[in-house]
């Protein structure tokens, strides 16, 4: 986590105020999420933003919101990772049946973009009057979609510097700096 040098100088309901007012946006929402009363709330966040060391720290929260949030060039590239070099493989635990999502590490799941359950019904059998029972014979069927592999692995060669620069190649073309067409 970054360190704010001059913390000190702030109460810690001061601080959750600062770093609260930096996600909402919003004096009064903050204050509340900070402890302050509802009663209060309004005026207190105010006054917390009038104040120069919760200026401050928020100045300082918003210079470095990256940081804060845990976003890093590394942590990206990471994420990225998994998703090129994730499998298929790694969620199913035969050809025709998948891991139980709760199996699944959370490495392979961060590499799904989408699970889309369906239900068809084949054939129902039966079924009276008074019981109503029946037995119904159904195909649920799941899919799942993982995040662009390719996409991942051009994003990962562009912020490694892995791409050759792309080459123009110009063959019979004259550049002329000659201004004398537009002399009268």
């Amino acid at each position: 986590m970054i360190e704010y040098s001059n913390i000190g100088d702030l109460t810690e309901k001061q601080r959750i105020f600062c770093e609260m007012y930096c996600r909402v946006w919003d004096a009064t929402k903050a204050a509340k999420e900070a402890g302050y009363s509802e009663k209060t709330a309004y005026s207190i966040g105010s006054e917390n933003l009038r104040k120069p060391e919760c200026a401050k720290y928020i100045q300082f929260i918003k210079d470095n919101a990256l940081e804060f949030a845990g976003v890093s060039m590394l942590r990206n590239m990471q994420e990225l990772a998994k998703i090129a070099y994730g499998s298929g493989a790694d969620i199913r635990r035969t050809w025709e049946s998948l891991e139980d999502w709760c199996d699944l590490p959370d490495d392979v799941k961060s590499t799904i973009s989408e699970v889309t359950t369906s239900t068809r019904v084949i054939k129902s059998i039966g079924g009276d009057e008074e019981s109503g029972a029946s037995i119904v014979q159904a195909i649920e069927t799941v899919k799942v979609k993982q995040y662009d592999k390719l996409k991942a692995l051009e994003i990962l060669n562009k912020m490694g510097g892995f791409n050759a620069p792309e080459k123009i190649e110009m063959n019979n073309v004259e550049i002329s700096f000659d201004d004398s067409s537009n002399e009268e």
